[in-house]
């Protein structure tokens, strides 16, 4: 059961039972309160991080995994899915990348599906990166209803040069592949083919971490040329579409898609031909479609879902009840966070609201007028941290002395918009230098109580000085939709996942022509203008620098770029949650603020 918690102007009432009439408490109070609290929940919480690969135990094979995810997977087709979480990780289950990599070692290691990779550096100062798929690698199909055909170079090639490498393909990778050469000018990396099982990715000058940059998992070849043989792009983004039969789709990874019921489930099925038979995997993995978290809720305490990914609500019922299942926690510093982006896309020239958008000062406001603190208590329960940095703790070019300028500041904030013209009339109601009322739409996952709770936080805010928010809750399909598509949003709340250990991951996000590059995406190489074509250049030549101590001033500085800029506003990183079904042998789940849940690498026997 939600608890409220009632903020007023300087202080809140709270009722003890041996008290006739409320005692005040003032906010700081409040916050001590609440972390009392959340210290007793984390201790009443496991943590188990993971401890390296070698530590992992035997177990058994069999059981059927019963997930859940809030929204339906947009398409089979790994291509078009990429900037969906549910339909990527749907997609991931049937792929494998080239390499892996170790949280606590911090080595790239051979549990993937290449047995080998290596880099050189050439006299002419490019670099190749080789990777040797391993022997045993087929693109099979469920119940062998087509033969399986073997997992060759030309698989991994095709897809890095003719699927990724081709703009028109509008592919998560594609901006990644644009190497800016130290004049200034772009050349796009390649791929060769040296044998059946080996080839190389050709970079045209040394990048600092070659693996991660090169990493990729990739479609079937035998699909897809012949798709774009017979109608192009559009029809290589078409097939694999969820009116297919998923059994008829090949499987190169742990599962198959076997079953999708719209609005219903999407059931995946062991593949025995998985280049690695040493682990053990459920025979079955059900995702439920639940678009609603309290259902969600209410069904793992039934014991019909074997993980649930808490709300901050659901915490305190599900520690203190630890019968039937087991809570986990990350222990907070998560590369993970949540945001508030605002649409700076030319295309909206002409609305009110872009004017606002594109003006520095304003953003600058709108972080002003964020509550974090509020935010941690009202929506989190005190157990998240305020994101007032733009790297999280793990990341190696973290900088603690980098702090965001514009923390909650009602007065500032006035002040910056005071600075483009904008003013309260006599009646409160906050207008530009034109006149026109500041109002704006919030968008925001529809169905998840916490972007709702966000949402509630900074509308009430931005109300006090005028500013009306008009909330807009979305179907998630929509709003991807409107992300990488049409445009046509105005604000939103969203998730994102950080770069825990590597500055460069997010490159589709960060840099100014990537498909996710949320406030204004997919610009033309070369069109960015002032601080958003510093920041390009930073964030390329930070890639390309493997000497720690040159790469340091390059990410402060686009650290400071964006913590000044706000492009968006960073939210929080709470404290993560995990209840875990305890019908499953727990010794090797782990859950930690580097490497998330390791539920898909392990063993669980049931």
């Amino acid at each position: 059961m939600r608890k409220a918690i009632m903020l007023a102007v300087l202080a809140v009432a709270v009722l003890f039972a041996s008290c006739d009439r409320p005692e005040e408490m003032a906010l700081e109070d409040l916050y001590d309160f609440e972390a009392a609290g959340a210290a007793e929940i984390l201790a009443l919480a496991r943590y188990q991080p993971f401890p390296g690969y070698d530590a992992v135990l035997p177990g058994r094979m069999g059981g059927t995994w019963n997930a859940s995810s809030i929204s339906e997977p947009r398409t089979f087709n790994f291509l078009v899915g990429g900037g969906d979480a549910t339909t990527n990780d749907i997609n991931l289950m049937t792929l494998d990348f080239l390499a892996n990599y170790c949280p606590i070692t911090r080595e790239w290691v051979p549990r993937s599906a290449a047995e080998r990779f290596w880099y050189v550096i050439n006299d002419d100062g490019t670099m190749d990166v080789f990777y040797t798929l391993r022997d045993n690698l087929y693109w099979s199909y469920f119940q062998n209803t087509r033969p399986r055909v073997r997992v060759t170079s030309a698989d991994a090639v095709f897809w890095h040069n003719n699927i990724v490498g081709d703009v028109r393909m509008a592919a998560p990778g594609y901006s990644a592949q644009l190497v800016q050469m130290p004049d200034g000018s772009m050349v796009q990396r390649t791929a060769h083919i040296v044998d059946e099982r080996t080839f190389f990715i050709r970079i045209p000058r040394v990048v600092a971490n070659p693996i991660f940059t090169t990493n990729f998992a990739f479609g079937p070849r035998h699909h897809f040329e012949p798709a774009y043989q017979r109608g192009g792009v559009d029809e290589v983004r078409s097939i694999f579409n969820l009116g297919e039969d998923p059994r008829l789709m090949p499987s190169m990874g742990a599962y198959f898609i076997t079953e999708y019921s719209p609005g219903h489930r999407v059931v995946l099925t062991r593949n025995p031909d998985f280049w690695d038979g040493s682990r053990f995997f459920p025979e079955q993995h059900i995702i439920h479609i639940v678009p609603d978290q309290t259902t969600q809720f209410l069904l793992f305490q039934q014991g019909q879902l074997e993980l649930y990914a808490m709300r901050a609500e659901d915490v305190d019922v599900l520690v203190r009840n630890q019968v039937d299942w087991t809570v986990y926690h990350n222990d907070g510093l998560q590369g993970s966070g949540r945001l508030w982006s605002f649409n700076q896309n030319p295309q909206n020239r002409g609305e009110p609201w872009y004017d606002w958008f594109t003006q520095t000062a304003f953003r600058q406001a709108m972080s002003s007028m964020t509550n974090r603190d509020r935010i941690n208590l009202q929506v989190h329960r005190g157990m998240s941290q305020s994101m007032l940095w733009w790297f999280p703790p793990a990341n190696q070019f973290y900088n603690p002395n980098l702090r965001l300028e514009f923390t909650y500041n009602p007065a500032r904030a006035l002040q910056l918009l005071e600075s483009i013209g904008m003013r309260r009339d006599s009646a409160g109601i906050m207008r530009d230098d034109q006149g026109r009322q500041v109002r704006f739409d919030l968008a925001f996952p529809a169905g998840v109580t916490v972007w709702e709770d966000l949402s509630s936080v900074l509308i009430d805010e931005l109300s006090q000085i005028g500013i009306v928010v008009d909330s807009r809750p979305t179907e998630f399909q929509a709003l991807v939709e409107q992300l990488m598509t049409s445009f046509d949003w105005q604000t939103l709340l969203i998730g994102i996942t950080g770069g825990p250990t590597f500055p460069t991951q997010g490159t589709n996000v960060w840099l100014s022509n990537g498909n996710l590059h949320l406030w204004h995406p997919f610009q033309e190489e070369g069109t960015a203008t002032g601080w958003e074509a510093r920041k390009d250049y930073l964030f390329r030549a930070g890639m390309f620098e493997p000497r720690y101590e040159y790469a340091r001033p390059l990410w402060d500085e686009f650290q400071e770029i964006m913590l000044y800029q706000q492009p968006l506003v960073w939210l929080d990183r709470p404290i993560l949650f995990r209840g875990l079904n305890n019908r499953w042998d727990q010794r090797n789940f782990f859950f930690d603020n580097t490497s998330h849940t390791h539920r898909s690498e392990f063993v669980f026997s049931n």
